[in-house]
């Protein structure tokens, strides 16, 4: 027990939970504390190493956090290889059954061409193992879009934010994160950089990527993406990031329905119909969106 009569490690810990405050807060303490009660020489030097162990505790902590959002990010990397591996084994066997079914096509062929001058048989064949492959490809070109669109689901662009010499990317979008006054801070971004080659002429600012170290994260800026309009960053405009082939039917959407209000969310495109969601899969639900629906 001090002469402050607090105990003093337990008083500490109770009152400095928070590292941000630390520092100011300590040098209060012990001036009120000598004010108040005389703290001696002896007390000041506890009071030192506990801050000390304190800022140490915190850095580790932080350190810790670090770990587990790095890896986090690993086990999904993991499971997106192996879904692509499995994609890839089962692309690879419906090939092999496709190229063995070819085989004894030749086979009937060239027994038939033998036997029998009447080719209805074969070119029933041939025909349904061409429909066979235009499925496998069609069916294996949504597998590799999905897949594809899964591993950009942390990432948003942002647009329209100026270019500067020396720039620090991580440093913009932590500004308007704080201009949001959401809680995105440099251990949520794992990279960011500007999209495109650099053309001194252009007046138009290259856009910005930037790849969330969680989808919480990036869940936050693009949720609250519509509040920029209130700051001094209302000029800029936040997306996700698409595959080509999902940007290109927003695109198409967009074309095709000018005066209907689309938007996307984990990459696919919607549109609001009587307060609901309609989701858009392919250019014949788009044929379906009546022009005046906003």
């Amino acid at each position: 027990m001090s002469k402050t009569g607090f105990d003093e490690p337990d008083f500490v810990n109770r009152m400095f939970q928070s590292s941000a405050f630390l520092v100011p807060l300590k040098k209060l303490i012990i001036q009120v504390l000598e004010n108040d009660y005389g703290l001696d020489k002896f007390s000041k030097l506890k009071f030192d190493h506990i801050f000390k162990v304190d800022e140490r505790i915190t850095t580790i902590h932080s350190k810790l956090a670090e770990n587990k959002v790095l890896l986090d990010a690993m086990v999904q990397y993991k499971k997106q290889i192996e879904n692509t591996l499995n994609l890839q084994a089962e692309l690879e066997g419906k090939i092999a059954q496709i190229n063995g079914e070819l085989e004894q096509l030749k086979i009937s062929s060239s027994q038939q061409s033998t036997t029998t001058n009447n080719p209805t048989d074969l070119n029933f064949k041939l025909s349904q193992c061409d429909k066979e492959i235009r499925e496998c490809k069609t069916d294996m070109g949504k597998r590799m879009n999905h897949l594809e669109q899964y591993d950009r689901r942390t990432n948003l662009r942002f647009f329209g934010i100026d270019e500067v010499e020396n720039e620090n990317t991580n440093e913009m979008i932590l500004h308007i994160a704080e201009c949001l006054d959401i809680p995105v801070y440099e251990i949520d971004i794992s990279r960011s950089h500007r999209v495109g080659k650099y053309n001194p002429q252009s007046s138009t600012p290259r856009p910005i990527i930037v790849r969330f170290t969680s989808y919480r994260s990036r869940e936050l800026f693009y949720k609250n993406r519509q509040y920029l309009n209130e700051t001094e960053y209302y000029y800029v405009t936040v997306r996700e990031d698409l595959t080509r082939e999902n940007l290109n039917l927003l695109r198409r959407c967009i074309e095709l329905r000018p005066s209907v209000r689309f938007f996307t969310k984990d990459g696919n495109t919607y549109y609001y119909q009587n307060n609901r969601q309609i989701f858009i899969r392919s250019d014949r639900d788009i044929e379906t969106v009546a022009p005046s629906k906003i």
